[in-house]
């Protein structure tokens, strides 16, 4: 099961990376569309699209001027494994709060809800950790449609992680198939 969390993992430390540190809130969208892995969600309108990131199938940037060698980035990455076949949300999302607890500094589950998009599961789990002794706060949104495991994830300082929230729900709450 080690494996299969794997994905969890990285989507934390790309986003960590990255991370947001001003925001502003935007209503005009743009559809995104990937063939591959057979999705498609809505982003803020003027954010760029990064789809280079290894390990990343897609991160839209946010439009603001780096500040501190940080910008805000929601990521979604996805994988496609024969071992998600039968796995709930629950269930990953279960083993997902195991690895973490051991992979990040002073981890804390804070917050989880169920919803879904299209009757297909989405788990949504809130976090902190710290981070080269700064607490950091995220959210990740785990889908298993297909055999294919996607994590849509968000990581923010605490006292700026409400100035994104917002597009990272709008990318939830438009994701799909």
């Amino acid at each position: 099961m080690k494996k299969i969390v794997i994905p969890c993992i990285a989507v934390i430390f790309i986003l960590s990376s990255v991370l947001s540190i001003a925001g502003c809130q935007q209503t005009e969208t743009q559809t995104y569309n990937n063939y591959l892995f057979g999705f498609s969600c809505e982003y803020p309108d003027g954010w760029a699209l990064e789809e280079t990131i290894p390990g990343v199938v897609v991160a839209f940037v946010e439009p603001s001027p780096v500040r501190m060698g940080r910008t805000v980035n929601i990521v979604i990455t996805a994988e496609v494994s024969y071992e998600f076949s039968g796995l709930t949300v629950e269930e990953y999302a279960r083993n997902a709060d195991e690895q973490l607890s051991l992979g990040l500094d002073s981890y804390e589950s804070l917050d989880e809800y169920s919803t879904d998009n299209d009757g297909i599961p989405v788990l949504v789990r809130t976090y902190s950790f710290d981070m080269n002794d700064t607490i950091m706060k995220g959210t990740q949104a785990y889908i298993i449609n297909n055999n294919t495991l996607y994590i849509i994830g968000y990581v923010a300082a605490p006292d700026h992680y409400a100035d994104y929230l917002g597009h990272f729900n709008l990318v939830i709450e438009s994701f799909r198939f």
